[in-house]
């Protein structure tokens, strides 16, 4: 006997909601993990295809491995690329993973000040495009947000004075000559 057309409709619907409500739950359960544990590795081991979560847990243990999990399910975690980006070469290519991190997060403010001190080491400023886009974060740090200064100004003594310096001068001379005086 075949079922009218209603009553397969009915049967469709059925099985997508379905579908749907084991979606819900795996998410549900991932995230009530994570909130429970305190932490991303349980739910990132939970939810084993959530690659939001495996840059969660690479950004809170700088895990090398769950950063280049997190990077292949979920290109678009510029945290997962900035992890990559602070382990030395051969374990991964830093100035392009640098590279990455910046162009899959460009207005992440929270990723602003970690962004300079990564590309504020020498053989990241070799690199133009780099150069190019640590000055374009010294300007939008120093223009509307003054608290994060000293973020410039640390990152101004560990190495790089010359290139900081230039991206100041552009947009704020006051923070130039506090940035000499310290210097001295």
């Amino acid at each position: 006997m075949m079922a009218s057309p209603q009553t397969r409709l009915r049967l469709a619907i059925l099985a997508f909601a379905m579908l749907i409500g084991v979606q819900a739950a795996w998410v549900l359960v991932a995230e009530l993990a994570a909130f429970a544990a305190g932490g991303a590795r349980g739910a990132a081991e939970l939810a084993r295809w959530r690659g939001d979560l495996w840059a969660a847990c690479a950004q809170d243990g700088r895990n090398e491995a769950a950063a280049e999990r997190a990077v292949r399910l979920a290109p678009h975690e510029a945290g997962a690329w900035l992890v990559l980006a602070s382990f030395p070469p051969p374990a991964s290519n830093p100035a392009d993973s640098l590279k990455m991190s910046y162009y899959t997060g460009p207005n992440a403010a929270e990723l602003m000040p970690p962004w300079l001190f990564v590309s504020v080491q020498l053989a990241m400023l070799a690199d133009g495009d780099i150069h190019q886009l640590m000055r374009r974060d010294i300007r939008t740090i120093v223009s509307p947000r003054t608290h994060l200064n000293p973020t410039i100004v640390a990152a101004h003594r560990i190495e790089a004075q010359r290139a900081i310096e230039a991206a100041v001068a552009e947009v704020d001379t006051d923070l130039l000559g506090a940035l000499r005086a310290g210097a001295k």
